[in-house]
């Protein structure tokens, strides 16, 4: 799978990866390592310098790690792998969206519904600008996950 991710890189593509669900990292104690493939080897797929925003830095990468942002707290969505699990760490992020729908009255959520919304981002982008956006990590509550630059990419 990371050979085939590489190629699409290779060739200009960025990727949006599902960050994971809580559930991934059930049975795990204190001290435990949750991981979730494809999405942690987003640092394996950075390139160029950072770019400093405020106190972050933003990296550039060709694979997005994509966690699900709760719209109605403002926040990261309590479904997102680490969560609920006290002790267990998992990777960060490389960027949060809306992970969730209703359907006939049922909710569905987790971060494989947020990983579709970046890569229509993704997908804009690529329609109207050169160049692979910066997809910031929000972490403070009440921001917006994606920023509008990015969103309305094209005119």
């Amino acid at each position: 799978m990371q050979l085939a991710l590489r190629e699409v890189a290779a060739a200009g593509v960025p990727t949006a990866a599902a960050y994971g669900n809580r559930d991934d990292c059930a049975g795990l104690g204190k001290g435990d390592r949750c991981w979730h493939f494809p999405a942690d080897w987003t640092k394996d797929f950075e390139f160029g310098p950072g770019i400093a925003l405020g106190s972050t830095t933003l990296r550039q990468t060709m694979l997005f790690s994509v966690a699900g942002w709760d719209i109605a707290t403002g926040q990261m969505a309590t479904y997102n792998r680490g969560t609920g699990t006290p002790g267990v760490t998992a990777l960060a992020p490389s960027v949060q969206a809306p992970g969730e729908f209703w359907l006939g009255g049922w909710p569905y959520f987790g971060t494989s519904f947020a990983a579709p919304v970046v890569s229509g981002v993704l997908a804009n982008w690529m329609t109207c600008k050169s160049g692979v956006p910066l997809l910031p990590l929000v972490t403070a509550p009440g921001q917006q996950p994606l920023l509008p630059a990015t969103v309305n990419a094209c005119p």
